[in-house]
């Protein structure tokens, strides 16, 4: 075997010898420290998954908070144009690609090309 003649450690990972190599691994000095710090690092994933779950919930209440303000307060600064602008992208928000496109197309002038030959009958 190749890699046994660069390698002659390879022999003391074979698979029969894993249960010796694993007891030898848990009897060294670093083996408790090792398992600590394995711990702590799980324990700060959980901290940091919590932290980012809160900031997310806190982002989403900000979010509607401003939303309520706007919708209460847009329309006593705003022109006429304008409310109807955002009522009209709040419409949008709430619809799917196939409702926008029914939108755009109801809200389009038709051309004479988009009529054919039926504008002539």
């Amino acid at each position: 075997m190749k890699d046994q003649k660069a390698w002659p450690e390879l022999e003391i990972l074979a698979a029969d010898n894993q249960q010796q190599v694993l007891a030898a691994i848990q009897e060294m000095a670093g083996w408790s420290a090792y398992q600590e710090e394995r711990d702590r690092r799980a324990a700060e994933l959980r901290r940091t998954a919590d932290l980012e779950l809160r900031l997310t919930k806190m982002e989403r209440l900000r979010f509607l908070l401003e939303s309520i303000v706007l919708d209460r307060n847009f329309p006593k600064v705003a022109p006429a144009e304008a409310c109807e602008l955002l009522n009209r992208i709040r419409a949008l928000e709430q619809s799917s690609l196939g409702d926008a496109e029914l939108a755009r197309s109801r809200d389009r002038t038709p051309s004479d090309s988009d009529l054919g030959s039926k504008s002539s009958e």
